[in-house]
């Protein structure tokens, strides 16, 4: 009797160990005098974000003008206050340079920074997800953690974070994203440009595929 590859590998065992969702990766970190004990590691955040009261509660009032734009998981987009240069992050006993984005919210979220992908690559992070540890590699110093697995995903007002940002040499595509017609999508639009709009575009072009051609 002749088996399938994927039942002789569940037979013989070969198969890993199915795991749960270990939960965000945070870091523990401090930013002059103010400690932050659980600072979110996102690898889907673009930049490092601070919210403006952390700013103020840093001292920090003297922000960089940006015309970059955010977008979030919900695809809404908001406008930063600025940008600080050049913040010295304490981890352990290393100083990593970073600039943050700074957004001003309503509701003060759970893990107040965000270090998204240009501080975990200055830190040289590796995150091994399945046993939960971060190591950062500075030069000759290999620092290593062990993350808090009970947390759950970060939110602002309620929504969850995924972070993109929008160049400001880029306010065309800023006028596209907040389109809402799906018709003015499909017509102006190749289907492939843009994936997260791709199942509506697709959608719509069944229908008029659907219907008989209008005879006069």
């Amino acid at each position: 009797m002749m088996i399938t590859k994927e039942c002789s590998a569940i037979l013989q065992n070969r198969m890993p160990e199915k795991l749960n969702d270990p939960g965000s990766f945070v870091l523990s970190c401090k930013i002059g005098s103010t400690h932050f004990h659980r600072a979110l590691c996102d690898l889907g955040s673009s930049v490092n974000l601070m919210p403006y009261s952390v700013a103020k509660l840093l001292g920090i009032t003297d922000f960089k003008p940006t015309k970059i734009s955010l977008v979030f998981a919900d695809r809404s987009v908001r406008r930063p206050v600025g940008v600080i240069m050049d913040v010295p992050i304490m981890v352990g006993d290393c100083y990593i340079p970073a600039d943050f984005v700074v957004l001003e919210l309503e509701h003060q979220p759970k893990d107040p920074l965000i270090l998204g992908r240009p501080f975990l690559a200055t830190a040289g992070a590796i995150i091994d997800v399945k046993n939960g540890k971060i190591d950062l590699h500075l030069g000759d110093i290999v620092m290593n953690f062990e993350v808090n697995k009970s947390m759950e995903k970060s939110t602002v007002d309620g929504q969850a974070f995924w972070i993109g940002e929008l160049a400001e040499t880029r306010e065309e595509v800023l006028d596209e994203l907040l389109l809402i017609d799906p018709l003015e999508l499909a017509l102006t639009k190749a289907e492939t440009e843009y994936e997260y709009m791709e199942r509506e575009a697709q959608c719509l072009v069944k229908f008029m595929d659907s219907k008989e051609a209008y005879k006069p």
